[in-house]
């Protein structure tokens, strides 16, 4: 069945609009697309290019069939006036081709990865499909002022519910079309805020695939799968590049690639780029390098110089992100020798009024855990091992260093038919209070540096940012991976971008701890010394992992 799109974008989104068409075009291949072109250059090229299956507008046409479409011109900038266009689009190929069933309309800045056909099926018979935006709880503002929905992927049916949403946003927009937050509107997009109980026959795509962005990445597991990613175990379909930039790999920009900050320019293929998004590695792997790499061929075809020196703004922002995060490091005391030696973070300190700070946070993020980073990182490292071999009986998951004791009651709820839970940790109070808070679960006293326990009666042993608060932590390595036990999650590990580093920190109620980031190196040859190997790897956040070992069979 052919499936119709239209978009529109300038000759500067020209690159990017030939990798969105021609990813498309791979993953559904009898598909057609109608592309608005915001000015003669892209016509030109699109006329010349003669893309199997695309068709190229101007936008003197669709001004002359639409007049009250081109009066707004005058009143809006650039960006507004392609926003208000967008409705007004959609309008437009549906009266002009009345045997299409439907239109869907695509932001020019996507790269598809896998078929949209969930999509197609999740739409059904309704009239009407939009995307969320998913927004990971950083960022989780921005939807009061910029939406609950992204209009990257809004398709219309040709019938009677489909037309009156479409006709009812094209007046909206006509009316207000700007790109300042005002009276609950911005641009095209706040518009879309209360579709699902203003029209009938909305669909909200649930699909995780669909509509992954940098504002949402960070809330769901990424995982390659052959020359694709998969999302949360379903396979990724389209990825949203916004705020997306390009630059000059000038000594600029290489210098501050180099410095790797977490807004700084990245390099790759020859290009700096840059987002508004804090991209990790493996993100950038995974998904941005491939589209650079895309979007840098198209750039040759179209000779379109998109890339530009690197704004005065985006060399001051990473570096005065870098400048406060060095300032807040200056505050925290360097470790004595002793309590290095010692290799604790001052049991003290956590027996002293962090308990109960600690639970008052986790009771927090546990009334919504499959959006907290850290919970989701855990659960899906546990599937792997459930799914790894044969079992006869429950696991038995002892969790080192448990703290409250709350991945308790992550295993009860995910896990319970599956999972034993056992609990301990050096702290007294930690100890007491999660015996309070989760009567009926196992929990002891138990240092890891000198343990009574017996790790190998234990098919799982789970220790959840651990090493990060120990000074000594090539003991506490020896002894989880060492240990006759399995399989080992490190979870949430700290990852240091050179040699491993060991530093004094605040923690919580006002006390102090250590932050120990493990190189790979010295990770790894632990690894290597006690003959386990890597099922997983899962970034939870930057700079923090989480890895799932399996010992050696025999």
């Amino acid at each position: 069945m052919t499936r119709s799109f239209c978009t529109l974008f300038d000759v500067n989104y020209l690159p990017r609009g030939l990798v969105m068409w021609r990813s498309l075009r791979t993953v559904l291949p009898d598909s057609r697309l109608w592309v608005l072109c915001m000015d003669a250059a892209t016509k030109d090229f699109l006329d010349g290019a003669a893309e199997p299956g695309l068709e190229p507008i101007a936008l003197s046409k669709l001004e002359d069939h639409d007049r009250r479409l081109a009066a707004t011109k005058p009143m809006r900038t650039r960006a507004e006036y392609c926003w208000t266009s967008t409705p007004a689009l959609c309008r437009y190929v549906l009266e002009r081709n009345p045997t299409l069933d439907a239109i869907t309309y695509l932001d020019a800045d996507l790269m598809f990865w896998s078929s949209p056909g969930p999509l197609f099926d999740s739409l059904g018979a309704n009239s009407i499909q939009i995307v969320p935006h998913r927004y990971a709880p950083q960022w989780a503002r921005q939807e009061a002022t910029h939406g609950v929905y992204n209009v990257e992927w809004v398709t219309f049916r040709r019938d009677e519910r489909g037309l009156a949403a479409l006709f009812w946003w094209y007046e909206r927009c006509l009316e207000w079309c700007y790109a300042t937050p005002e009276g609950g509107r911005f641009g095209d997009q706040k518009y879309l805020d209360d579709w699902p109980e203003r029209f009938e026959g909305v669909d909200v795509v649930p699909h995780p695939g669909a509509g992954l962005a940098p504002w949402n990445a960070p809330r769901h597991r990424l995982e390659p799968h052959g020359d694709s990613v998969t999302v949360d175990g379903e396979p990724l379909i389209f990825f949203h590049f916004h705020s997306l930039a390009l630059h000059e790999a000038d000594v600029r920009a290489r210098t501050l690639a180099a410095l790797n900050l977490p807004l700084g320019p990245r390099l790759d293929e020859g290009i700096a780029w840059t987002s508004n998004y804090p991209i990790g590695d493996i993100d950038r792997a995974w998904i941005w390098r491939p589209y650079i790499r895309r979007l840098r061929t198209a750039h040759r075809e179209t000779y379109v110089r998109e890339v530009t020196s690197l704004p005065l703004r985006k060399i001051l922002a990473p570096l005065a992100g870098a400048a406060r995060r060095r300032m807040h490091a200056a505050k925290e005391t360097v470790p004595s020798r002793r309590a290095l030696r010692n290799g604790r973070s001052s049991l003290e300190d956590w027996d002293h009024g962090q308990a109960p700070e600690m639970l008052k946070l986790v009771r927090t993020q546990l009334e919504a855990p499959d959006i907290v980073p850290p919970f989701r990182g855990f659960r899906y490292a546990l599937e792997r091992v459930l799914a790894d071999g044969r079992r006869e009986r429950p696991l038995r998951l002892l969790d080192i260093g448990c703290g409250v004791g709350h991945y308790s009651e992550l295993v009860g709820r995910w896990f319970d038919r599956d999972v034993v839970y056992f609990g301990s940790d050096a702290s007294a109070e930690m100890v007491a209070i999660a015996e309070e808070t989760w009567p009926g679960r196992s929990f002891t006293q138990d240092d890891v540096l000198k343990s009574t326990l017996d790790y190998g009666s234990y098919d799982v042993l789970l220790a959840g940012a651990l090493v990060d608060v120990l000074a000594e932590w090539r003991p506490a390595v020896d002894a989880l991976l060492g240990s006759s036990a399995p399989y080992v999650i490190l979870h949430r590990q700290r990852l240091a971008r050179g040699a491993t580093r060991v530093r004094r920190a605040s923690g919580y109620a006002g006390g102090e701890t250590f932050r120990t980031a493990l190189s790979e190196a010295d990770l790894f040859a632990a690894v290597a010394r006690h003959g386990r190997t890597l099922v997983l790897r899962l970034p939870i956040e930057p700079g923090v992992e989480t890895f799932v070992f399996r010992r050696a069979a025999g």
